[in-house]
């Protein structure tokens, strides 16, 4: 199926004023982005994550929103592990099923915290020892290799699991199986160590993120159609919602100057009936007068800061449509376009383009009003197996918007 281009997201629902836009349609367009495949957000309960995975992936989203991209991929899922059992000693289990089709696994690592932090905690984390455990004829067990940690390495250790993660994925394995051992003593049991050492697999993706709006039309289409078998076409609303002016460089209103009058009535009280009798001006200077005051009218400034060239749009809140119970960040997505008139000739003065400003020059079409520059848009979230996931959308929101 052709998958269109991503930027078109807010094609589905972009709206000029008060608009109503339906409820089913947004849940679609969430969901194709967070990639479930149930529509109602409603029917999962998890346990709570442990707090190491949490804040461990609360700090990769931060790099993704500072830098706006990884170079270790677009994807990033963090997995807890289940106990198991492989010829009679106990295993870490990690669920990697369900991965995205095409999905290129650029990274993984295995994360573990030691119990007991004091002067022998860097001892001990030497002691420590992981190896990948095979689970069929094609692939071979693997000692990993331990990378350095960075800020409380003493009390931390990493494991390279790129390779058994991909031998994993490709031999369309449901299960990353690991196990972890302790040089000259045993380990205690295994549900003991993952309450007190919070073990989790870390695994970094590269995929084709795009968002398939023909896709999301004809689930929506579906969930009607359903709701309509059922007799349940009122329990659906719309949502209604303004468009609202997102700039965040607003030019100050123009106002009149305080000090010197400018003029005999201004001078005068309000109160004199005699107020400019005797006074002696011509059409043209009382036309330049009445200009200059209505140039200088806070109303009339709005209304042109309103329609010049901006970024305008809406804050959609996840927590009105249930799914603030799986996604952490962000709170609102940002549904924006770009609104207004670019004058002719255009001025040196704005953010328009050299093209822009020679177009509105000799060109008979208009200059367009259009995006400057995209963000991504970064979901950090639980998905439907109860893995804490992040998504990055390149060039997903707008920027800003000028004359182009």
């Amino acid at each position: 199926m052709r998958r269109l281009p991503i930027v078109s997201i807010f094609a589905l629902f972009a709206i000029v004023g008060a608009a109503r836009v339906d409820i089913d349609l947004i849940n679609e367009t969430i969901r194709d982005l967070l990639h479930f495949k149930s529509s109602d957000p409603n029917i999962t309960a998890f346990h709570r994550s442990s707090h190491a995975l949490t804040e461990h992936m609360k700090d990769l989203y931060r790099i993704f929103l500072d830098e706006d991209s990884n170079e270790d991929g677009n994807l990033v899922r963090a997995i807890e592990p289940a106990v198991g059992k492989f010829e009679g000693q106990e295993v870490l289990v990690f669920d990697v099923d369900g991965f995205d089709a095409h999905e290129s696994i650029m990274r993984a690592e295995l994360h573990f915290y030691l119990r007991r932090r004091d002067a022998f905690s860097s001892r001990r984390s030497r002691q420590i020892r992981a190896k990948s455990i095979c689970v069929n004829e094609y692939c071979r067990q693997q000692t990993l290799k331990k990378i350095r940690a960075s800020g409380d390495e003493e009390y931390k250790v990493i494991w390279d699991a790129t390779k058994s993660v991909f031998d994993s994925y490709h031999l369309d394995a449901k299960q990353a199986v690991f196990r972890i051992t302790r040089e000259h003593s045993k380990m205690r049991p295994y549900s003991e160590m993952i309450r007190k050492s919070t073990p989790f697999l870390v695994i970094y993706s590269k995929v084709n993120h795009t968002l398939d709006t023909k896709q999301v039309i004809q689930q929506t289409e579906q969930t009607k159609r359903k709701r309509r078998d059922l007799g349940n076409e009122d329990l659906r609303e719309y949502y209604t919602y303004n468009s609202i002016p997102l700039d965040n460089d607003e030019r100050e209103p123009v106002r009149r100057k305080s000090g010197k009058k400018n003029s005999l009535s201004e001078e005068m009280s309000s109160e004199d009936v005699w107020q400019g009798f005797g006074e002696e001006t011509s059409r043209e200077e009382r036309e330049r007068k009445a200009n200059e005051e209505l140039a200088n009218d806070v109303r009339v400034v709005l209304l042109q800061n309103k329609n010049r060239c901006h970024k305008e749009g809406t804050l959609v809140s996840l927590k009105h449509f249930g799914w603030d119970k799986f996604v952490m960040e962000p709170k609102t997505i940002e549904t924006s376009f770009c609104k207004g008139k670019c004058a002719k000739p255009m001025l040196a003065s704005g953010k328009a383009s050299n093209h822009a400003m020679l177009q509105s020059l000799f060109a008979a079409e208009p200059v367009c009003c259009a995006p400057t520059n995209l963000k991504s848009l970064n979901f950090l979230y639980r998905d439907e197996k109860g893995r804490t996931v992040i998504r990055n959308y390149s060039k997903m929101l707008i920027g800003s918007c000028s004359c182009l």
